[in-house]
């Protein structure tokens, strides 16, 4: 096993991930759970995790596991947590592999050239990949939660080859349990799972194949999903976004579909590889030899585009929440490769594998090269904006001043910082974890007019992301209150700061 290529550059992955989720610095929500929910007292027991989800599910959201994990990890620090990010990220590759293949999991016998494509799919398509894969609180909501969904729907995908689990009690008591907890992670996810499992479900009651292990998890999934979108919190959240002022749920929708098509043109990789792999099997009628794997590229795919689509209809949809299509998707791809595998058919002349090779290896050594210096910067600034939070607080201030990062976001960089308006989302949840009135940095920089996914490089690390100090933009006076009003002009009667994230397309993390 220790002279397996796979099994190695597995683990170079592992050590790339654990070295940028140690680095990155807390962020935003990172913040918030931290502290108990209602009272803002820091979370110093296992116990007060409990009792903080149980308030946070009446008060802001129903995602208990997705959460409950993140308080838990924030509360061991950010060795354990590190270490936890890299064993979901592994778990992910790896069972996206499990299922792509029909197999059960295990270390033996791991194939190469799929983990190259899963991998190096993830790093390329997944958007705002250094938000979902490294930053805490959205890996929890969005990287473990499909972690989850994945162990879960595996004895379902052993199904499609007529393999059917140990039809015992047991079993169907622990996917019945599994299956309340994969129902409660995630709307979009769940909502697909959800569907696609039925579709399983009813097929198979049907043909007289349904087992008692397949009923049991189909009604704990959605017994599960109830818990999750019945959540009173979710009604709190809601009204809270309403009274922004500026919320419209039509014109939402709207945007919503702009971000879809977005979305769909960032994956274009993984659609033309999708299809390049199933015309190559068409071509030859392999799906008929392995019927059981033609039907399971269907079903991710179908279920993959359900966990997109569903998202035109949420009153939210961050570029993050599409973390679950890309993964869905990227296994149907890796199933339609398996055929091929399987049948042992060479997919492209050594001269083009070549090219392709050279040029994905150059991609992510550069990519992961500026990823590690980004972090690595961002982490030593931490260290500078933790002296200056603690030298203002020594002498008293309640109402801070911090420097910039030398660091912005990118695709996979990702820097939630506070803003230099102290109303800001963010800049409210540090004040309140620090105990202060309030907390900004000196100065705000020019936001992008692109999406991340299309910046893969930061040529600037090192360099200010801004000069200057603009000062307080609830002051009419302020320049940066200018700037906001020259974009906003019917806003003049009302300023409202905290709005600036939403007005700039940027939604507060989940």
């Amino acid at each position: 096993m220790l002279n397996n290529k796979s099994l190695w550059y597995l683990a170079l992955w592992a050590v790339f991930i654990f070295a940028c989720a140690y680095m990155i610095p807390y962020f935003s929500n990172d913040y918030r759970y931290m502290l108990v929910e209602g009272n803002n007292a820091y979370v110093s027991s296992v116990a007060d995790v409990f009792v903080s989800q149980y308030r946070h599910y009446f008060s802001w959201g129903g995602r208990t596991p997705a959460h409950i994990i993140a308080q838990l990890l924030l509360y061991w620090g950010k060795s354990v947590s590190a270490v936890m990010n890299t064993v979901c990220y592994m778990t992910v590759v790896l069972f996206i592999y499990y299922h792509a293949y029909g197999i059960r999991p295990t270390l033996k016998g791991l194939r190469f050239i799929p983990l190259v494509l899963i991998t190096f799919g993830l790093w390329l398509c997944l958007r705002t990949y250094g938000e979902v894969v490294f930053m805490l609180v959205s890996s929890c909501n969005y990287l473990y939660t499909t972690a989850i969904i994945l162990i879960f729907l595996l004895p379902f995908r052993l199904m499609f080859k007529d393999e059917k689990a140990e039809d015992s009690i047991l079993f169907g008591i622990m996917m019945f349990f599994l299956g309340i907890i994969a129902g409660w992670t995630n709307e979009n996810t769940g909502f697909a799972v959800c569907s696609m499992t039925g579709v399983l479900f009813i097929y198979n009651f049907i043909k007289h194949k349904l087992t008692f292990w397949q009923f049991a998890a189909t009604l704990g999934l959605g017994i599960g999903y109830l818990i999750l979108v019945l959540a009173p919190g979710n009604a709190a959240r809601l009204a809270w976004m309403k009274s922004w002022g500026h919320f419209s749920y039509w014109a939402h929708i709207t945007g919503g579909i702009g971000i879809t098509g977005l979305t769909l043109l960032t994956q274009l990789p993984l659609f033309v590889t999708l299809l390049f792999f199933v015309r190559r099997i068409t071509r030859s009628a392999y799906q008929i030899d392995l019927p059981w794997q033609w039907r399971a590229i269907g079903w991710y795919f179908l279920m993959a585009m359900l966990s997109l689509l569903i998202m035109i209809f949420s009153p939210n949809f961050p570029a993050r929440s599409t973390a679950p299509f890309t993964i869905f998707l990227l296994t149907a791809m890796v199933c339609a490769y398996s055929i091929l595998d399987i049948k042992a058919v060479k997919l492209l002349d050594r001269r083009y594998a070549a090219v392709l090779w050279s040029v994905g290896i150059v991609y992510v050594a550069t990519t992961w090269a500026t990823a590690l210096y980004g972090y690595y910067t961002a982490y030593q600034d931490s260290k500078v904006r933790n002296a200056q939070i603690a030298t203002q607080l020594a002498q008293g201030k309640k109402d801070l001043v911090v420097t910039p990062f030398h660091v912005r976001t990118s695709k996979y960089v990702f820097i939630g910082d506070i803003r230099a308006e102290k109303s800001n989302f963010a800049d409210e949840i540090v004040a309140r974890y620090y105990k202060i009135n309030t907390i900004r940095r000196t100065c705000n920089y020019q936001f992008y007019k692109t999406a991340f996914d299309f910046l893969p490089y930061d040529l600037n690390i090192g360099k200010p992301v801004c000069e200057g100090d603009h000062g307080d933009p609830q002051d009419q006076n302020d320049p940066l209150t200018h700037e906001w009003l020259k974009i906003h002009p019917e806003d003049k009667s009302k300023l409202r700061p905290d709005l600036y994230p939403y007005i700039k397309g940027i939604t507060p993390e989940d």
